[in-house]
């Protein structure tokens, strides 16, 4: 997500993740932003 970030605000990032609820491996998709000096970034999971 920092190296997207760099060249452009909020790119939406697709990957998978071991999802802590129901312990199986899912996709994920999450989005940053940059803020001042600040990323800020938040992510949810593809049913």
């Amino acid at each position: 997500m920092i190296d997207k970030l760099k060249s452009a605000d909020e790119p939406p990032i697709a990957y998978i993740w071991r999802n802590p609820v129901t312990n199986r491996v899912e996709n994920k998709r999450s989005y940053g932003r940059r803020e001042g000096g600040a990323l800020i970034g938040v992510g949810h999971y593809i049913n």
